[in-house]
């Protein structure tokens, strides 16, 4: 048995609780972009797809935080 065998599993939560914390910054700043378009009283058609685009990749990050946290549990 390869002694580096024995990290893997402590290695891999470390590498996921990064992963966790580096989407959670993402998917903050996602939102607090999403917020500042959002205020805008007449956005243009530009911003509002700007807003769809942003929405769709914060709800990805969000999906991948889940998947993190299940493999973590």
């Amino acid at each position: 048995m390869d002694p580096t065998d024995e990290n893997r599993p402590h290695q891999q939560a470390t590498v996921n609780e990064d992963d966790l914390e580096q989407i959670r910054a993402e998917h903050t700043l996602l939102e607090e972009k999403i917020n500042g378009l959002e205020e805008l009283r007449f956005p243009t058609v530009s911003e509002e797809s700007q807003i769809k685009q942003l929405k769709k990749e914060k709800l990805s990050l969000k999906e991948k935080m889940e998947k993190i946290q299940l493999q973590g549990s």
